[in-house]
């Protein structure tokens, strides 16, 4: 019996060829590092592709303002302020 693993996109096409299509559906990944390694932007690029799918997204944060993370994501071409 052949058991396939359903994946989930990440939104980055290089991460997703390396991951076997993606992160493996219904998992738990913890992003670790320190200040600056890109774990927010990762996280807004992972939820900027989970929008696009029409699917429920969440993005909850400690630290950073509002503010602050629309503007890291615009950098990146991710406008989570339109409607």
């Amino acid at each position: 019996m052949v058991y396939t693993v359903m994946r989930v996109s990440t939104g980055v096409a290089g991460l997703d060829k390396l991951l076997d299509g993606g992160i493996p559906e219904q998992s738990v990944v913890l992003l670790s590092g320190s200040a600056g390694v890109g774990k927010t932007i990762f996280s807004l690029q992972f939820l900027a592709d989970g929008v696009k799918r029409k699917e429920s997204c969440l993005f909850l944060t400690f630290e950073q303002s509002e503010r602050k993370i629309y503007d890291q994501a615009s950098r990146f071409g991710l406008d989570f302020e339109k409607n």
